[in-house]
């Protein structure tokens, strides 16, 4: 959830609300809260549109919802 937290922070650090954000994505702003608030994983395509929407490169976005591997596992 940390990572996931990061990705709001990535978020309200280029734009003043998710709103906006999701504006300039092109998507509803409650598909942008799902994503954000961990109630739905993106899709691949979706996770290009998060990267390209702020700028970063599309692994920085993905790392936000890979899981770490556990060392016992």
């Amino acid at each position: 959830m940390a990572k996931i937290m990061e990705l709001n922070s990535e978020i309200h650090g280029q734009f003043a609300r998710q709103a906006l954000f999701a504006d300039h994505s092109g998507w509803p702003r409650q598909r942008v809260n799902k994503i954000v608030n961990g109630d739905i994983m993106p899709t691949l395509d979706e996770v290009q549109t998060l990267a390209d929407g702020l700028g970063v490169p599309f692994m920085m976005v993905a790392n936000f919802f890979l899981k770490k591997k556990s060392p016992n596992g």
